[in-house]
């Protein structure tokens, strides 16, 4: 993919400029491998390149005409941007003039820039060899697999030029019988554990973890020697979920038994319930009786809320009516006297007008 981009340089009196965002804030991916090469139209041997972004990134002149700046595993929405001083006289044909003096204000800055950029490079190299120092005294008071492997990634990523990163690797070498020594001892009461109590604590979980503290280890014969007993776990592993999911099955099939004997049951009762019924089937009610003949019919008995139910139809209907005091009681008048209703609700009406006001 090419294109052409117009007026990126910028003509000083003294020099030009290309001052470029190569590599946006929005860009939405992680680059591995970020590379950029740049060609002069001619040569220049005063030449100068200055980049700005992460701290890995690195730029170098391959030769008086062609420069190249490059980084590794540059972070999503990372800007990566370049500048380039050199000879004015080989951009004969830009337009954009600044008609000032570039190089000294150019220099000037870039020179601060570095100086920010170095000493965070030299805090950043410092506080890894500070981690590394951390991390190798832990491993010296705690020499155990994983304290070995830990010292040892953070060391391996000091940079070539660290003065003490060979004396961490050798620290780090005189541990290395004592950690083998702690791993081995580890791996067989690990070992002790899972197949105890007929392989009850033996799982896909708990295997793995085991795997994973064999592959941590540098001594290969035990490494592999372990890992070919892990094959025999495994089988036992999938022969106890082969069980379970048997178990699971039958378990499963057994609850469908009951509901489907459950069902069976309720069917029989219901048609037993219906033929016993020899009366007419009605969709709806076949009449307007009343909400305790309801109740009867629906329960084969009367309750407090069968009556309850009455005296809200008698009050519906008018025959009743209620007033409320301040006390919040709520008192009860019947305004039709010479109602001639059913016969509960006569007896509710001898129940609340006679025997209740009488006490």
């Amino acid at each position: 993919m090419e294109y052409t981009i117009t007026d990126a340089v910028v003509v000083h009196n003294d020099v030009a400029e290309l001052y470029w965002n190569v590599l946006g804030e929005g860009f939405e991916e992680t680059i591995s491998d970020f590379q950029v090469k740049m060609h002069l139209p001619g040569e220049d041997n005063d030449v100068r390149i200055w980049t700005h972004g992460p701290l890995t990134g690195e730029n170098k002149i391959i030769d008086s005409k062609t420069l190249f700046f490059q980084d590794k595993n540059v972070d999503n929405y990372t800007a990566e941007t370049v500048r380039i001083m050199f000879n004015k006289n080989l951009v004969p044909l830009a337009t954009k003039k600044s008609n000032v003096g570039g190089r000294e204000n150019i220099l000037k800055y870039e020179t601060m820039m570095a100086d920010t950029a170095n000493s965070k490079r030299e805090n950043a190299k410092l506080e890894m060899e500070n981690r590394a120092s951390q991390a190798v005294l832990d491993l010296e008071e705690d020499p155990r697999m994983y304290m070995y492997n830990r010292a040892l990634e953070l060391v391996n990523e000091l940079d070539e030029t660290s003065e003490n990163k060979q004396k961490f690797l050798d620290r780090i070498e005189k541990t290395k019988g004592v950690v083998n020594k702690d791993w081995k001892e580890t791996l067989e009461y690990r070992l002790e554990s899972l197949t105890d109590y007929n392989y009850s604590l033996l799982n896909r979980e708990s295997l793995d973890n085991f795997i994973e503290e064999i592959n941590e280890g540098f001594d290969e014969e035990t490494k592999n020697e372990y890992l070919d007993i892990c094959k025999n776990l495994e089988k036992i592993v999938e022969i106890k979920n082969a069980n379970l999911r048997r178990n699971f099955m039958i378990f499963v099939i057994a609850c469908y038994l009951i509901l489907l004997v459950f069902a069976i049951y309720k069917l029989i009762k219901i048609l037993r319930e219906k033929a016993r019924f020899k009366g007419k089937y009605y969709r709806e009610f076949p009449s307007e009786d009343n909400p305790n003949v309801l109740e009867y019919l629906m329960k084969r008995k009367s309750t407090n809320l069968g009556i309850s139910a009455t005296i809200l139809n008698l009050i519906s209907n008018k025959v009743i009516t209620y007033e409320k005091e301040q006390d919040d009681e709520i008192i009860l008048n019947l305004t039709k006297k010479d109602y001639v209703g059913t016969k509960a609700e006569i007896i509710v009406l001898e129940i609340l007008f006679k025997l209740v006001r009488k006490k």
